[in-house]
C-alpha cells in the first residue's frame, strides 16, 4: 500500500512539473492583421528591387538577370496589391540603392526605414544557374527591427513565378494567420474559331495553359478537393456529356452521358 501511494505521489508531483515547464516556456511570437477592425488601416510596405548576387556566366543570362531584378518584386507587390491589407511604397522614397543595401537583419539600417514611414520590408537576392532560379526572400518588421519570416527557394525559370506567389503565401499567413489564395488556379472556357478551349491560370490570369480542345461547347469546369482534376460538360449531338481531365497525366475520359441533362458536376 506504501509503494502504491509512493507512486502516485511521484506521478502527481511529474505531471506538475511537465505543467509548469510548459508554461515557463516564452510564448511564440505572431503576427496578426484583424481585417475585420473598423480601425484597420493598410500597412505601408517597401520591396525595393532585388538584389542581384551573381550577374550570371553568359549575356543571355546577364540580360535575364538585369530584368528580373525588378519584375521579380513586381509579382509580389501586385498580388499584395491584389489582397488589399498593404500600402506599396513608392521607390522613388527609397534613400538606398538596392543593390548596395543587405538583405539580412544585420545589414539592414531600420532606421532610414522607419524615417519614411515604413512598416513593413522585403528584401530579395537572386542569381541564375544553369537557367535555375536561386532566390532568398524575407520580411522584416521595421519597427522592431527583426525578421518575420524568410524562405530560400530554388526553381527553374519557368516556375519563378510560383516562388513569388509561394512568398506571398508565406506573408499573409505570417501576418494573418490564415491561408492565403496567391498559388490557387483559374479554370475558364474561351472561344478559338470555331473551337471551344479549356484553360487554366494562376490567380492573377498569367501563366495560361491550354487543357482541353473540342468542337462541342464546354462548360462548367469544376475543380476537384486536391486541385489535380477538372470536371466539364461537353454539349455534344448526343446532348450533354459529363467528362474528366487529369492536369498531371493530361488524360480526358468520358464520366458520364446519361439520357437527359448531364450538367452542373460537382464533387
Amino acid at each position: 500500500m506504501k509503494n502504491r501511494l509512493k507512486s502516485l505521489i511521484i506521478c502527481l508531483f511529474l505531471v506538475i512539473a511537465i505543467i509548469l515547464a510548459g508554461s515557463m516556456q516564452a510564448p511564440a511570437a505572431r503576427y496578426y492583421i484583424d481585417i475585420t477592425s473598423p480601425y484597420f488601416k493598410k500597412i505601408p510596405v517597401a520591396i525595393p528591387e532585388f538584389k542581384i548576387l551573381s550577374q550570371g556566366r553568359t549575356e543571355k543570362e546577364i540580360a535575364l538577370t538585369n530584368k528580373l531584378k525588378k519584375s521579380l518584386p513586381d509579382i509580389l507587390i501586385h498580388d499584395l496589391e491584389f489582397c488589399g491589407l498593404f500600402r506599396i511604397l513608392s521607390p522613388k522614397g527609397f534613400l538606398i540603392d538596392p543593390q548596395k543595401m543587405g538583405v539580412k537583419t544585420k545589414e539592414i539600417n531600420f532606421k532610414n526605414w522607419r524615417v519614411q514611414g515604413t512598416d513593413l520590408l522585403v528584401r530579395g537576392a537572386f542569381q541564375i544557374i544553369n537557367n535555375t532560379l536561386l532566390i532568398e526572400l524575407r520580411l522584416f518588421d521595421v519597427l522592431k527591427a527583426k525578421m518575420i519570416v524568410g524562405r530560400a527557394y530554388e526553381a527553374p525559370m519557368e516556375d519563378a513565378r510560383i516562388a513569388i506567389h509561394k512568398f506571398s503565401e508565406e506573408i499573409y499567413k505570417a501576418l494573418t494567420g490564415k491561408k492565403g489564395i496567391f498559388l490557387t488556379k483559374i479554370a475558364f472556357v474561351n472561344k478559338e474559331k470555331k473551337n471551344k478551349l479549356l484553360y487554366v491560370c494562376d490567380f492573377d490570369g498569367e501563366n495560361v495553359q491550354k487543357v482541353v480542345k473540342s468542337g462541342d461547347i464546354l462548360l462548367s469546369p469544376e475543380w476537384s478537393p486536391d486541385g489535380k482534376k477538372l470536371a466539364y460538360v461537353s454539349i455534344e449531338d448526343m446532348g450533354p456529356a459529363l467528362y474528366l481531365t487529369d492536369l498531371l497525366r493530361g488524360t480526358v475520359r468520358r464520366l458520364c452521358s446519361y439520357r437527359g441533362l448531364n450538367i452542373a458536376p460537382a464533387w
